[in-house]
């Protein structure tokens, strides 16, 4: 069942994903979280963190400001909201997350484009 629903979201992606590692840091209500980007697009990334103690940590349709540092270049920080998450299975050592990025700033479509 579980991987029924990952193959729901891929067809409802509006861009193509690109594989990637970067650490980041998601922030909330003056709260941090730190995790690693594993893919992005225009629109849209997946990421894992520590796991949070709260399950509301990661609500479906949560602003939260994302930060992360490609390569050399400088800081990008992007508006997002959360899409989806769940723990991994069985421990839930991680917490995975879908994000939508809220109007992608400029900065960022021209990283998009070194990839």
């Amino acid at each position: 069942m579980h991987l029924k629903k990952r193959s729901e979201k891929k067809e409802k992606r509006r861009s193509h994903r690109k594989t990637v590692s970067f650490k980041a840091k998601l922030t909330s209500g003056g709260k941090n979280c730190n995790g690693f980007i594993n893919n992005l697009s225009k629109d849209g990334m997946f990421m894992t963190t520590h796991p949070m103690m709260s399950a509301k940590s990661f609500v479906d349709g949560k602003i939260l400001e994302l930060k992360f540092k490609p390569f050399l270049g400088e800081n990008l920080n992007l508006n997002c909201k959360i899409k989806w998450s769940c723990k991994t299975p069985p421990l839930g050592l991680t917490d995975c997350i879908g994000i939508e990025i809220i109007d992608p700033s400029p900065k960022y479509m021209e990283f998009l484009k070194t990839l």
